[in-house]
C-alpha cells in the first residue's frame, strides 16, 4: 500500500504504454554526466575499433552483474566487441580493490564503480580509487553506480567526488525512493531494474 502522498510520484513514475519510466535525470537518477571533453577521446577510440573494454569494480552488486544489460545493449544496439572484467566480491570495502585487484594490467574504456552498500563510508579511499582509475594509461570514462535502494539511500558524499572529478555518476536510490516511497517497490518492478539497468 502506498501512502496518500506516493499517489502522486507513482503517478509521475509509472511507464505509459511501453514507453521508458520516468525516472529522469530531473530526479537525480544521474546527477552529473562528467566531463564529454574528456569522454570524446575515449568514445572515438570506440567507434573506431569497434571494441569496448569495461572494468567493473564493487561489491557483491557488481558480482552479481547488475551491468549485464547495458553490455548486451551495446553489443546488440552498437555492434561493439564488449568485453566485460568484474571484479566484483561480495562483502567487499573500497579497500580490497585498491589493495587487492590489480587493475593497470587492463586497458578500460570505462571503469564502473559500485558504491552501493559497503562503501558509504569511505570518501578519502573513493578519492584514491577515482584517481587511481583515472591516471590508467588508457585514459578511461569513470562512472560512480549505484543500483541499490532500501530504506535508506547511501549517502551522497559522493556526489562531490563526481563533480570535482567531473565524472558521471548514476545513482538509483533518490528516484526509487522519490516514485514509490521508501521500502515499497513492488517486486515485479524491482525485479525488472535488477535485470535491465
Amino acid at each position: 500500500m502506498f501512502r496518500p502522498d506516493d499517489y502522486f510520484f507513482h503517478e509521475y513514475c509509472e511507464i505509459d504504454e511501453g514507453k521508458p519510466d520516468k525516472i529522469v535525470n530531473d530526479i537525480g537518477l544521474i546527477p552529473n554526466l562528467g566531463d564529454f571533453t574528456r569522454h570524446i577521446s575515449t568514445v572515438q577510440r570506440i567507434e573506431k575499433t569497434k571494441k569496448m573494454q569495461i572494468l567493473a569494480l564493487g561489491g557483491s552488486i557488481t558480482a552479481g552483474g547488475y551491468f549485464e544489460e547495458f553490455a548486451r545493449r551495446l553489443k546488440q544496439l552498437s555492434h561493439l566487441d564488449v568485453t566485460v572484467y568484474n571484479h566484483g566480491h561480495g562483502a567487499t570495502e573500497i579497500t580490497y580493490t585498491i589493495f587487492c585487484v590489480d587493475i593497470e594490467k587492463y586497458e578500460p574504456d570505462l571503469v564502473m564503480i559500485d558504491f552501493a552498500v559497503n562503501d558509504d563510508g569511505h570518501p578519502k579511499l573513493m578519492e584514491a580509487l577515482i584517481r587511481k582509475a583515472l591516471s590508467m594509461k588508457s585514459k578511461p570514462i569513470v562512472l560512480l553506480a549505484n543500483m541499490w535502494y532500501d530504506k535508506t539511500c547511501p549517502p551522497p558524499r559522493y556526489l562531490l567526488h563526481s563533480f570535482y572529478y567531473k565524472i558521471p555518476i548514476i545513482n538509483m536510490c533518490p528516484a526509487i525512493s522519490l516514485c514509490f516511497g521508501k521500502h515499497r517497490m513492488p517486486r515485479w518492478r524491482a525485479e525488472e531494474y535488477s535485470k535491465t539497468d
